[in-house]
Parts: C-alpha cells; sequence; structure tokens
C-alpha cells in the first residue's frame, strides 16, 4: 500500500461511495464523472473550485475563481494539482505502474487517471489501484 495524503485518501473514498456514475472522455457530462472530475468535485462542495458550463453540450469545466477565466482546464487546474499533491495534470500511478486497458479495441499501457478512465477501469479499481500504487 502506497501512504496516501487526506485528500488523495478522500478522492479514494468517493470513487468507491458509488455516489458518482462514470464518465468518458469529459471531466462532467451529462451528471457523469471521469476519475479527476471527481477530485475536482469535491473541491466546489468545499468552496475551493468552481465549476460552469463549458459551451459544449452539458459538458462542464472546472476552474479556481481566484485565476484568470482562461485557466479553466480540461484535466486538473493548477489548484487541483495542489489539492492532490500531483505534478501534472493527467496524474499517473506511483513507480512505474502500468496496466492494460482497451482504448478504441486497441491495447494501451498507461497509468494515467484519465486513459484509464476512458478506458473504462470502474471507478473502484481505480481507487485500489491509487491506494495500492499511490499517484504522481
Amino acid at each position: 500500500m502506497a501512504e496516501l495524503t487526506e485528500n488523495q485518501l478522500r478522492l479514494c473514498e468517493a470513487l468507491e461511495s458509488g455516489e458518482f456514475e462514470q464518465g468518458y472522455h469529459a471531466l462532467c457530462i451529462n451528471g457523469k464523472y471521469c476519475c479527476l472530475g471527481v477530485a475536482q468535485e469535491l473541491m466546489v462542495r468545499d468552496g475551493l473550485l468552481a465549476k460552469r458550463l463549458s459551451g459544449l453540450g452539458d459538458t462542464f469545466t472546472f476552474f479556481d475563481p481566484e485565476d484568470e477565466p482562461d485557466e479553466e482546464r480540461l484535466v486538473l487546474t493548477r489548484k487541483a494539482r495542489q489539492w492532490l499533491n500531483v505534478s501534472d495534470s493527467n496524474p499517473s500511478l506511483g513507480e512505474t505502474f502500468r496496466i492494460a486497458i482497451t482504448e478504441n479495441s486497441r491495447p494501451v499501457q498507461t497509468g494515467m487517471l484519465a486513459s484509464m478512465n476512458d478506458g473504462k477501469v470502474p471507478f473502484p479499481e481505480i481507487a485500489a489501484l491509487i491506494r495500492e500504487h499511490g499517484l504522481v
């Protein structure tokens, strides 16, 4: 088991809770979330981020109300990276973990959270992998 921060544990618990329906290829669309969108939704609930419709149908983006409007991101915002204690806007599992998943009917080797999510790895499995390998 990896040593996780408090917020990384909160993300795992949220992914395991069944509260969030999993969606693909967007942080939040039609009430469904990417695993990165779940992290940022927790921050919205804590008053740390805001979200708004992106203009692409029912797709929401997250942003830091203290930043310029163009700081809106399709992955993790700067503040969300700090909150999760990761360096990349699309964090990966710790160590050199790789998982084979299918994306558009072709195998992909990745430990990147968004790729696992969009490859339809279920939220509870993503949470278990985070707990085992940590995030970077």
